[in-house]
């Protein structure tokens, strides 16, 4: 099905209609108005009167191209139609209802991906990114090429040779940049920073703020909440190109999410996940130590799939070898010539909570 729009008078009855619905819900004047962004109606939310601290606070959103309606203060969501059947909201023209019934259908597969984690975040996410070629000026980074660079022999050495346009370099600072890219690979919003020339500094993550200030580009954030989800959404590397629909798999580290389709790089094993726990394709492999394994012991006790490393280590005869991460996973295959052995990783993967023998 043709995904629909909403046409400029339909924009306008549906403003006035929801400006009818603050007028009764809210007794504060400076409630009842309403903001209209290019891409959404901002407001102060009908469901839960918004700030009782801030009257001029409006976390309510409706956006344009769903119709769906969203709170970051109450986190309501709620299509349209829904929102103005509950406050008895009017509409001028007789066929409005049925027009917005419409497009709500016409863009329900897009809805129904995002339920889970108010996807229009993810749009707003990609409209913030920065144009790649901007973001080597910025940063006073380049592209990797095949020769003999730090930067291209770190790849190479981790298998990463076919991958070299997610990554940067800055010969100078000897800093590898593992690039997060928006709805294009031209577009980036977030990166995490690796020295390869000290390795014992800790890595650096850079999120879509602080990108842009180092741009020196304003950004529209809504709130301090909407500004820090749309941080956190920033350095999970992938995010705005997996599919939710079919099976995903989680790893700590960027660099690990390479070897495995349709994956998410959190950037941190202490990152709170319990968003995608929510999600049935969801599976965890985090790192082969202490903390991934404590990690997925309690996401094992919730239901949720995780990588039994112990057992595919000793069922695979690979478990002699210092195998932290899928990376160096792929490293021993290849040296030892035992292919197969990654081939099976989807046969270790459980949500059984007798299994956590086998981490």
């Amino acid at each position: 099905m043709e995904r629909l729009v909403v046409n400029a008078e339909l924009k306008s009855r549906v403003i006035s209609s929801i400006e009818e619905i603050l007028s009764r819900e809210h007794t504060d004047v400076r409630k009842t108005r309403v903001r209209a962004m290019h891409n959404r109606l901002n407001f102060a939310c009908p469901y839960c009167g918004d700030s009782s601290d801030d009257v001029s606070k409006k976390r309510g959103n409706l956006f344009w191209n769903t119709l769906q309606y969203h709170c970051y203060n109450c986190n309501k969501h709620a299509p349209l139609n829904s929102l103005l059947k509950r406050f008895d909201g009017r509409l001028s023209n007789a066929q409005d209802n049925l027009d917005i019934i419409d497009i709500i259908k016409s863009n329900k597969l897009h809805v129904e991906k995002a339920q889970m984690m108010e996807f229009e975040l993810f749009k707003r996410l990609a409209d913030l990114a920065i144009d790649r070629k901007a973001f080597y000026n910025i940063f006073d980074c380049k592209p990797i090429e095949q020769g003999s660079s730090i930067g291209y022999k770190y790849l190479r050495g981790r298998f990463l040779g076919n991958h070299l346009n997610h990554f940067a370099y800055d010969e100078k600072r000897g800093k590898l940049y593992i690039l997060n890219f928006g709805r294009t690979f031209n577009d980036v919003i977030g990166f995490q920073i690796r020295n390869l020339i000290n390795r014992n500094e800790k890595y650096l993550s850079y999120n879509i703020e602080k990108i842009r200030n180092y741009a020196k580009l304003e950004t529209d954030f809504i709130d301090e909440q909407e500004a820090d989800k749309l941080n956190k959404l920033s350095t999970i590397f992938g995010i705005l190109h997996i599919n939710f629909q079919h099976d995903f798999t989680l790893f700590e580290g960027p660099i690990d999410a390479k070897f495995m389709k349709n994956t998410l790089g959190l950037a941190t094993v202490a990152r709170d996940t319990s968003h995608f726990d929510e999600m049935p394709t969801a599976r965890y492999m985090f790192d082969n130590d202490k903390a991934g394994k404590s990690a997925m012991f309690e996401k094992l006790k919730k239901g949720k799939r995780v990588f039994l490393w112990s057992k595919f280590l000793k069922e695979n005869d690979l478990d002699i070898y210092n195998i932290k991460d899928l990376n160096d996973l792929v490293k021993v295959c290849y040296k030892y010539k035992k292919p197969e052995a990654f081939k099976n990783l989807d046969n270790y993967f459980s949500n059984n909570k007798l299994d956590s023998l086998y981490l």
